[in-house]
């Protein structure tokens, strides 16, 4: 997107530490024009657990690293909880437009838990499919995360789609907890209240059956002070957009993984 940082499209971002405590040591992405890059990440000395997250949006054919003579690679550590969170939307759930792979509401999260995540965000695409719900269903995962509103070309369609989506999974995974998110903008219209009540009716038809299923409404994801500093275009959040969809999330999250 023309709108998203480099760094966020297609830079590495690199941690040092375990869980939720690891440290930023830094980011590097391709130079303009280029696809490629070599770069060199400074480490502290001794045994540590190194992070690295990839481009949100431009794929990677190779990755490669060296490591200093005498050095040696081992297994890190195990996440804190290992099922990991799957979380399937749209271009927002993919990282569009946070300046750094890590800086995804996703990776915020995860990371804050400690705990590893799958992103089946998909720029423009993720609508409702029912074979994508068939194969979530399929996934072990500690929670998922269904946030897919925006995507969906209008309300009929997300009418048609989102319950049917939701059953799928629920079916297979009946003590899967789920949470539903409806769309995040800076303005809302009336196609919106729509939209975000359809979702509910979703989370209300779950709650009713006795299903494990959480509702945030998007309205409530960049706060009310300064939304409009929350989106590069309105839509897609920047960092700060970002950071308060986490904010918002957290406590649900909490909740979630302190009863699994």
């Amino acid at each position: 997107m023309p709108h998203m940082p480099s760094s966020g499209s297609s830079g590495l971002d690199f941690f040092e530490g375990d869980g939720a405590d690891m440290k930023y040591i830094g980011t590097r992405q391709p130079a303009c024009g280029q696809k490629g890059l070599e770069a060199e990440i400074p480490l502290s000395e001794g045994d540590k657990t190194v992070t690295v997250y990839l481009p949100l949006y431009n794929g990677v054919r190779s990755l490669r690293f060296a490591i200093a003579r005498g050095a040696s690679l081992q297994a890190p550590l195990p996440y804190r909880h290992e099922k990991p969170v799957v979380f399937y939307g749209s271009s927002i759930t993919q990282g569009g437009c946070a300046s750094r792979p890590s800086n995804s509401y996703c990776a915020m999260l995860a990371k804050r838990f400690d705990s590893d995540f799958i992103n089946l965000g998909f720029s423009g695409n993720a609508k409702g499919e029912l074979y994508m719900a068939e194969y979530i269903a399929e996934l072990e995962m500690s929670c998922f995360v269904l946030d897919y509103d925006h995507n969906a070309p209008d309300a009929a369609h997300l009418r048609r789609t989102h319950l049917p989506f939701l059953q799928t999974i629920l079916e297979r995974r009946p003590r899967l907890p789920v949470l539903m998110l409806s769309r995040p903008d800076t303005k809302y219209s009336a196609a919106d209240n729509e939209r975000r009540d359809i979702v509910r009716d979703s989370y209300l038809w779950a709650k009713q059956r006795g299903y494990d299923a959480f509702f945030i409404d998007g309205a409530e994801l960049f706060g009310e002070k300064d939304r409009d500093c929350c989106t590069v275009d309105g839509c897609h959040p920047n960092d700060l957009g970002f950071y308060r969809m986490a904010q918002a999330v957290e406590p649900v999250m909490k909740a979630i993984f302190s009863r699994i």
